[in-house]
This record gives structure tokens, C-alpha cells and sequence, in this order.
């Protein structure tokens, strides 16, 4: 528990417990819980020490709405105390009510960070040219870098006006990132 004050620890767990629903669950054994409430007892073994920095990875994934709110409401919490929180997700919604500033991850490495409000920007800009269908046998996202051989892949909806969009909203919003050198199409 990091040193947390052991006089303090049993009303902070019962704290914890209430919140999110667990209470009635305080003396079962874990084996016997669903996957939702094994994802709330993992968040609150994160933060039942009040770290100043905290490292969630797809904090929300298992859980149902209900407690998607909860998770959601109480990071809120954290960050008014001006904790300091890194998130992993894919789902940019989860993300855009906590966080200020968002990264891109592909393989390892970062290739885009910025506000959020910027991202969206980006992301509106690009979707209306992006191909809708994609078989994620082929590919998993329409947008994909490979840093090793600093490739972008874009799967767009082929017309030549898209391709010309495309180009120009790279250019603009990317500029201090990369340089377009070379393009090539897929048949």
C-alpha cells in the first residue's frame, strides 16, 4: 500500500468499495467475481494509495456502463486533485473527457502528440475520405505508420479528389512531423 497510514486504510477501502459498487462484495473471494468487478477491484488497487501519477491500461474494457460512468466520474475526480494520468486506449471517446493531451502509439513508438482538440480536428478532416468497409483481415485500422520503414498507410475511398484532401491535410497538419517524399497506390 506504498506507506499509505495504516490508522486511515480500512475506511479508505470501504471508501473504495461503496463507490463503485463492490461493498456487499468486501468478504468474497475474488475467483468468484465477474470480469467487470475484477476490472473495478484492479482500478481501485491503482489509486487506494492516492498516487500522484497513475498508469491505466483500457481501464474501461469488461465493464458495463453503468460503471464505464463510475470509472469515467472518478478520474474526473483525479484530475481536479491535479493527479497526473496516462491512459491507454483505443477509444478516443474515454479518453477526450480526461484527458488534455493525446499520442498516437503505432509499434512502439510515437507518432503524433498533441491536445485533443487538435486530434479531433485531424481525425474529422480525415474520415470523410477514408474507406468505411475495410476487412480487418487486410488491415486493422484505415490509418497505420510503420516507423522501421516510416511508411503511412492510408486505406481511403480511392476517388482522386480524396487523394488530393488527403495530401493537403498531411501537409498542413503533419508539417512539423514529416515530409511527404513519395507516394504509391495499391492496385
Amino acid at each position: 500500500l506504498h506507506n499509505y497510514p495504516k490508522n486511515k486504510i480500512n475506511q479508505r477501502i470501504d471508501e473504495l468499495l461503496h463507490f463503485f459498487d463492490l461493498a456487499n462484495w468486501k468478504k468474497k473471494r475474488i475467483k468468484k467475481f465477474s470480469k467487470g468487478m475484477r476490472q473495478k477491484l484492479g482500478f481501485i488497487q491503482a489509486i487506494i494509495h492516492e498516487p500522484e501519477i497513475i498508469f491505466l491500461d483500457e481501464p474501461q474494457t469488461g465493464l458495463d456502463p453503468k460503471a464505464r460512468i463510475k470509472i469515467r466520474q472518478y478520474l474526473k475526480t483525479l484530475k481536479e486533485q491535479k493527479k497526473t494520468i496516462f491512459i491507454a486506449s483505443h477509444m478516443l471517446r474515454e479518453i477526450s473527457e480526461i484527458c488534455e493531451k493525446i499520442a498516437f502509439i503505432n509499434n512502439g513508438e510515437i507518432i503524433k502528440f498533441d491536445r485533443i482538440e487538435n486530434m479531433e480536428k485531424f481525425l474529422k478532416k480525415l474520415a470523410p475520405y477514408l474507406e468505411k468497409n475495410i476487412d480487418p483481415v487486410i488491415v486493422e485500422s484505415p490509418v497505420q505508420y510503420n516507423p522501421s520503414s516510416k511508411n503511412l498507410t492510408i486505406c481511403y475511398d480511392g476517388r482522386p479528389e480524396s487523394k488530393g484532401e488527403i495530401f493537403k491535410i498531411l501537409g498542413k497538419d503533419f508539417e512539423s512531423d514529416f515530409t511527404v517524399i513519395s507516394f504509391s497506390q495499391s492496385k
